[in-house]
């Protein structure tokens, strides 16, 4: 073989260490992956009267090593990097309580008095005024469909609302 400037020659006594290790490098990437063992094909060479220390047997050159088998695990798996959190969630807070809701009332009185008449043996008139629309009014009459004028007590007029029957009073002074 010819040889390239700048190069030196490689023996074949120094290519065997490097096949060696390719060759073992290729047995044992071959077997990595493998769960089961065969105990045959693994051999070490010891020799002969030397105690291997790791059994405390002889063990004779050639003889193949028994290596446990792998028993696969029957437990649930578990993240070896899981995240733990100490974090305690305060109490819940305690029910308010709230107060029963205010029993109905009537509306505001959405009624204004305009003035009375009052004829010469006659009965007053009341006339009572609600946006655009006047009312008159005498005392026991029903109007607008939810008030009742029932009394004048102490210069007001007493008014009954209807669907609720409570009442209210309009001042005939202004």
């Amino acid at each position: 073989m010819k040889q390239l400037p700048g190069t030196r020659a490689v023996g074949q006594r120094a290519m065997l260490p490097v096949l060696v290790a390719a060759a073992v490098g290729i047995a044992l990437w071959g077997t990595a992956g493998s769960d089961s063992v065969d105990p045959g094909a693994i051999t070490e060479a010891v020799p002969a009267g030397i105690a291997d220390a790791r059994a405390g047997d002889q063990v004779a050159a050639g003889m193949p090593i028994a290596f446990p088998r792998r028993v696969a695990s029957t437990g649930t798996r578990r993240d070896l990097f899981d995240v733990t959190s100490w974090y305690v969630a305060p109490p819940a807070p305690p029910p308010v309580k709230l107060a029963p809701p205010p029993p109905p009332s009537a509306p505001p009185l959405p009624y204004t008095l305009m003035g009375s008449y009052a004829a010469a043996g006659g009965r007053t008139v009341y006339y009572l005024v609600k946006g655009d629309r006047m009312f008159d009014v005498h005392v026991g009459d029903k109007f607008d469909n939810v008030y009742r004028v029932d009394a004048l007590k102490d210069d007001q007029l007493v008014l009954t609302y209807l669907p609720l029957e409570q009442q209210q009073t309009l001042s005939l002074r202004r």
